[in-house]
């Protein structure tokens, strides 16, 4: 049996429709939520203020909730370069809702509260940092997981862009141990789709690609796994043009550019030495079951790394240089392969010399 206005809210809890703070002091509880940008009445799916980014969707209704979909639909905030807006039901993913900040114009990103394009960012982005943000809801809206990102929320010289840094943009977030799944168990995997946000990051793009060709299994990580010397070489002749050619670029771009060329080119310089001491082996660097006899995690191949480069007419600079080289791979080795290698050696009894 209802009782008319009878009803009950605890006041402890102010969230409603999609995880939004109510406003229940104007229209009554539950009827007036306060997103980012503007106020939302749930009562007819409709906003009482201009959408800021009217201009990017002309054929959409300013005022519309989530496009019309006010029961399975998630309204989209948040500004990074892209926003992905996971749709989940029974744990898989039923569609996703992408918001491309990226290619967005400057004034557009000024209104939403953005960072614009400048003399040293190559592409706009938001509030909480360059990546790509994944979000995980159900059909009414509400938040299922913490959100993760590709790439790190703020950058630094060693990651750029959607692909340059340690992975790529991908479908549903990171794969998480090796499994093929994020780390909420949702199938995920690259995602070569979308456009660079720039030259520097075009070229990164193009190495992704190249390294998935290359080595589409049992993959070792990009230090030690041998069949991608060739993208690296390749990346390099690339990243070199882009320099030489002194293009009209950001800083950005060309920071990243330099930061390119330099890890690179040490990965190439190193896995070079490595086909060679795999070939004198009578090993096969292109065999993953072969190519780990020798890796800079063993301290012999360490040791021989070292010794093969050491210029003896002039052993300082020779040394610092090739050291600084050992650093920097030890410094940025993956931890997933460096754990399944330890865990071979343990299994095998030892290297195989």
């Amino acid at each position: 049996m209802l009782i008319p206005t009878r009803n009950f809210q605890s006041p402890e809890y102010r969230y409603g429709f999609q995880g939004q703070e109510k406003d229940d002091e104007i229209k009554g509880n539950g009827n007036s939520l306060n997103y980012k940008f503007r106020m939302h009445d749930p009562r007819v799916g409709r906003f009482f203020a201009v959408d800021p980014l009217e201009k990017v969707y002309p054929h959409n209704s300013p005022y519309a909730f989530s496009e019309n979909r006010v029961i399975d639909g998630a309204e989209l905030e948040g500004l990074e370069y892209i926003t992905r807006i996971h749709i989940v039901v029974e744990n898989k993913v039923k569609y996703t809702y992408d918001m491309v900040y990226y290619k967005m114009s400057n004034e557009v990103i000024e209104k939403i509260g953005g960072t614009t394009t400048s003399w040293y960012n190559a592409a706009p982005y938001g509030p909480e940092g360059k990546g790509v943000k994944h979000e995980f809801r159900d059909k009414k809206g509400k938040v299922l997981y913490k959100a993760i990102w590709d790439h790190q929320r703020t950058h630094d010289i060693r990651t750029h862009g959607l692909y340059s840094g340690p992975g790529s943009i991908t479908t549903n977030g990171p794969e998480f141990e090796n499994t093929g799944k994020n780390v909420y168990g949702l199938e995920t995997t690259y995602d070569f789709n979308w456009d660079p946000i720039d030259q520097s990051d075009g070229i990164a793009k193009k190495h992704d690609v190249n390294y998935f060709v290359k080595a589409p299994t049992n993959y070792w990580g990009y230090i030690d796994d041998t069949r991608t010397l060739n993208a690296d070489n390749i990346m390099i002749a690339e990243v070199k043009a882009l320099l030489d050619s002194n293009p009209d670029v950001a800083t950005e771009t060309n920071v990243s550019s330099k930061s390119q060329l330099a890890f690179i080119g040490i990965l190439a310089h190193y896995k070079t030495w490595k086909v060679g001491k795999l070939k004198e082996m009578d090993l096969d660097p292109s065999n993953p079951d072969e190519f780990m006899q020798v890796t800079i995690l063993n301290k012999n191949d360490r040791a021989d790394y070292i010794n093969d480069h050491i210029n003896q007419n002039d052993i300082s600079g020779s040394y610092n240089a090739i050291m600084k080289k050992v650093y920097i791979l030890e410094l940025a080795y993956p931890e997933k392969p460096k754990k399944k290698y330890k865990n071979s050696q343990n299994n095998n009894g030892g290297q195989k010399k």
